[in-house]
Formats: structure tokens, C-alpha cells, sequence
């Protein structure tokens, strides 16, 4: 059963190329080089974790501001311009229902008699 989890992480059964978490923490640490803090590096098992926790933490008020003020606004036309199949899948959506229900309408109408 542990060659199956062994197995299953490999590169070759893993057709969609997805990384783990693990996988994005240790490139992001080698590409990093390691900047944390020598007191976090000399802390061993949960305490350093812990403290690159602590590290990597943002501040509370900076996380309100940053969701009370979002820093991206996107514009009614470009909601539009990037979604517009939608719509057009919609319309079309209520177009087949609409002509299903006429159709069921016809038959109801015909067929009996």
C-alpha cells in the first residue's frame, strides 16, 4: 500500500501536472534562497514552523484595509467585453426551452386528436 502513495506522487502517473503544496513550498524556498531569519533556521520541527508562520504573517489592519479597499476595479465594459458568451449562452439556453415548450404545446394540441 505505501508503494501506491509512493507511486501515485511520481511525475509520470500524473497527467495533469498538478504540485502539491509541499512541492510549491520547496521551490518557493529554493527560489527564495532561504531568506528567512537565522533564529527561525536554527529552531528545529514544529517551532519552525511556527515561527515562519509568524514570519510570513500580515498584519490584521493591513489584511481590513486590503479587503476593504480592493486594489483591482474592474468596469461594467469589461465585465462585459470578457464575458459576453454568457449571455449569448443564456439567450440561447432560453431560446431551445422556449422552442421545447412550444413544440410539447404543438403535440399536446395534435396528437390527441
Amino acid at each position: 500500500m505505501a508503494d501506491n502513495k509512493r507511486r501515485s506522487r511520481s511525475g509520470s502517473s500524473n497527467p495533469y501536472r498538478t504540485v502539491s503544496a509541499s512541492e510549491r513550498r520547496a521551490r518557493r524556498k529554493a527560489r527564495d534562497g532561504g531568506s528567512r531569519p537565522a533564529a527561525a533556521v536554527a529552531t528545529t520541527g514544529s517551532a519552525a514552523a511556527a515561527a515562519a508562520q509568524v514570519h510570513d504573517a500580515i498584519p490584521q489592519d493591513v489584511v481590513n484595509d486590503m479587503l476593504n479597499h480592493p486594489t483591482k476595479i474592474v468596469t461594467e465594459d469589461q465585465l462585459r467585453s470578457e464575458y459576453g458568451y454568457v449571455m449569448a449562452d443564456i439567450r440561447n439556453m432560453f431560446l431551445l426551452a422556449l422552442g421545447l415548450i412550444v413544440l410539447l404545446v404543438v403535440l399536446a394540441l395534435v396528437l390527441p386528436h
